[in-house]
């Protein structure tokens, strides 16, 4: 289970960038395998982009991201007991392979040996802006997967599991957190921001 906060189209649209792309090597694959005269030339992919590996994986985990984000008035209010609130957090059900595969992905997509016509369906991708970068561009969409797979892949705390407990049930109503679960989200925010901006800035705020 991973503790999530509600990050929103940082979190959801690169997997869906990544999603189109890969779509696309699995569409090239096929080509090549129904084309006996591309023998020889046919394009050659790293594991796990090979074979629609990690193309499968991120159905998945944004299958199972989805539902925790945009949440809005679908999810009660974690309260302080100083009065306002906290930003939320979700209890995610991921699976342990998918995020390794994840992790792979970007580091594959990241190698300097990648293929050149696979970088440059990567750059065209990555561009998001309108005013192309290049490698820049490459860096910074890799960067943000890295970031996305660390941060479903923190290890477990005592802090994270008590907060596990009190949200694995899910909730639509109002939700007053303890001295030690306040505590508990304070720590597990704060590791969750450092991993989070290795690739990106949050869109909100701890305190």
């Amino acid at each position: 289970m991973v503790l999530l906060p509600d990050l929103g189209d940082q979190l959801l649209a690169p997997l869906a960038v990544l999603e189109e792309l890969l779509t696309d090597l699995g569409v090239w694959e096929d080509e090549d395998a129904a084309d006996p005269s591309q023998a020889g030339r046919a394009l050659w992919l790293p594991a796990p982009l090979a074979g629609r590996v990690a193309l499968g994986a991120v159905w998945r985990l944004r299958a199972a991201l989805t539902p925790s984000q945009f949440l809005g008035v679908k999810c009660g209010r974690l309260l302080r007991s100083a009065g306002g609130e906290h930003a939320p957090l979700s209890v995610v059900v991921l699976a342990a392979r998918d995020i390794a595969v994840l992790s792979a992905t970007a580091r594959a997509l990241g190698h300097p040996g990648l293929d050149a016509d696979v970088a440059g369906l990567l750059d065209a991708y990555a561009h998001q802006d309108g005013h192309s970068r290049g490698r820049k561009d490459r860096a910074g969409f890799i960067a943000r997967l890295a970031a996305i797979a660390g941060l479903l892949d923190l290890a477990p705390t005592e802090q994270s599991r008590l907060l596990v407990t009190r949200l694995a049930a899910g909730r639509s109503w109002d939700l007053a957190l303890t001295e030690a679960e306040e505590d508990a989200y304070a720590h597990t925010v704060a590791r969750v921001t450092r991993m989070w901006s290795l690739g990106c800035d949050l869109p909100w705020r701890l305190y």
